[in-house]
This record gives C-alpha cells, sequence and structure tokens, in this order.
C-alpha cells in the first residue's frame, strides 16, 4: 500500500550556509562522503588545583607579560586566606566544645547539688525528682552524642 502524505507535515529543513563560519571553520572531508555527513570535534582540557598548568602559565605571560607570577600571588594569598579561615574555625569548635563541657559540669554540680541539699531539709520526694532528671539528663547527652558521632 502507498504511503500518504499526511497534510500539513514539516519536511526535514535544507541545509543551509553556516551561520557563523568564523567559529566553525570548514573541514577537510574525503570529497566522495555525501554532504550531509558532518564531524564534530570537541577538545576538552581541564586540571586540578588552583594553579593552571606550567605551560598555559606562560600563554598567559605571552598575552600579557607578568600575569603568570601576579596568578601565581593570588593562588599564595588565596591558600593563606584560606588557612587563617580554617584556623579561626577550628578555635571556636574547639571553644565550643570545651564550654558545653564547663557548663554541662555545672549544670549536674547544682542539679546534684540541690538534691542533696532538698534531701537534708526534708524534701526526699523533690530531691528525688531533682536527682533523677539531672542523671537522665547526663545519661541523654552521652547516649545522643554516641550516635551523633556514628
Amino acid at each position: 500500500m502507498p504511503s500518504k502524505k499526511r497534510k500539513g507535515a514539516k519536511r526535514p529543513p535544507e541545509p543551509q550556509d553556516d551561520p557563523l563560519p568564523s567559529r566553525n571553520p570548514p573541514l577537510d572531508l574525503p570529497p566522495d562522503l555525501p554532504p550531509q555527513v558532518r564531524q564534530i570535534v570537541q577538545a576538552v582540557v581541564s586540571y586540578q588545583g588552583p594553579l593552571p598548568p606550567a605551560a598555559e602559565l606562560g600563554r598567559y605571560n605571552e598575552v600579557v607579560p607578568g600575569s603568570a607570577s601576579r596568578i601565581i600571588e593570588w593562588a599564595e594569598d588565596e591558600r593563606r586566606h584560606r588557612h587563617r579561615i580554617e584556623a579561626r574555625e577550628s578555635r571556636r569548635e574547639a571553644f565550643r566544645v570545651y564550654a558545653g563541657m564547663v557548663f554541662g559540669f555545672l549544670v549536674t554540680l547544682l542539679g546534684l547539688g540541690g538534691a542533696i541539699y532538698l534531701s537534708l531539709l526534708g524534701q526526699a520526694e523533690v530531691a528525688k525528682v531533682l536527682g533523677g532528671l539531672t542523671l537522665a539528663a547526663i545519661v541523654a547527652v552521652f547516649v545522643t552524642g554516641k550516635i551523633m558521632n556514628r
């Protein structure tokens, strides 16, 4: 059965001249290839770290004299800055941990001391509740600390 053309069916666009010839240089293709065959070549260069490879630094210097030394100075300044920030954060974290231990110890002493004082005043039931809550809080802190460290 012959195929019918549907009304309004779109045909593929005709090949046109390259709108950006300066960005897409002509390819040297063998003459026996059909005109629809195209070759796409892409080169990707990447590197890790703050500095480009030495050869690329040399090319920077060719374009702008002295730019390689400026790039290296920038990387060194950035490294010093990052180290200062990390050292500051490390000191803050150490202080936070130390302050938490000190305040936790003081709250524990206050709770247990209050329980002892209340028991000496004859308030045994209230002393039991206060002492029990203090011990339960200490256990809860250690248990949740172990869970958080996993």
